[in-house]
């Protein structure tokens, strides 16, 4: 697959969410057909671990979208982490990240 050229100026939307006691601004741009093709997150300190991590994931993902990856799909291949509102010893794993649950409205 080819990477999709996206336009210089394109749709966007801006949340800002928290997670793990942290607080991130996400904005996830759009190509012209209102699909999502590009991530950017800040919130992590500059030079911090996380904020590499999190640098370093929002690339991937933008480049997944661009080159045609569903965004129904990324959240099913993505690390689970345990789901603790299941309860203790249920063990149920949750994906971390899910699109949808951020309220850009994705699938």
């Amino acid at each position: 697959m080819t990477r999709e050229r996206l336009p210089t100026r394109r749709p966007n939307e801006t949340r800002e969410i928290a997670h793990a006691g942290h607080r991130f601004t996400v904005t996830v741009g759009f190509d012209l057909q209102a699909r999502p093709r590009e991530v950017f997150a800040d919130g992590a300190r500059i030079g911090t671990d996380l904020g590499h991590v999190i640098s370093d994931a929002c690339v991937v993902i933008s480049l997944a979208l661009q080159h045609g990856c569903p965004p129904e799909l990324l959240p099913k291949s993505m690390g689970r982490v345990p789901d603790l509102g299941a309860g203790p010893g249920h063990g149920a794993l949750a994906p971390t990240g899910r699109p949808a649950d951020r309220g850009f409205g994705l699938p």
